[in-house]
């Protein structure tokens, strides 16, 4: 198993890929419609929210499979 498959099964890839952008999106829309002085730290929450997503996902699928 080399890095890519480690990091990117494929499903896996396409699920994140799709949380993440779903999750951009709607913190997009939320913004839009209600514009704040919080936008920056709904922002900084999506950012980390994806961050934990990222890394969460793949490194329990590893621990799942091998």
């Amino acid at each position: 198993m080399n890095l890519g498959e480690f990091f990117m099964p494929g499903w896996i890839g396409l699920f994140i890929t799709v949380i993440g952008v779903v999750t951009y999106y709607l913190g997009r829309v939320v913004l839009d419609f209600y514009p704040t002085k919080e936008d920056k730290a709904l922002n900084h929450i999506i950012g980390v929210l994806l961050l934990l997503i990222y890394v969460a996902i793949p490194v329990s699928a590893f621990y799942t499979f091998s």
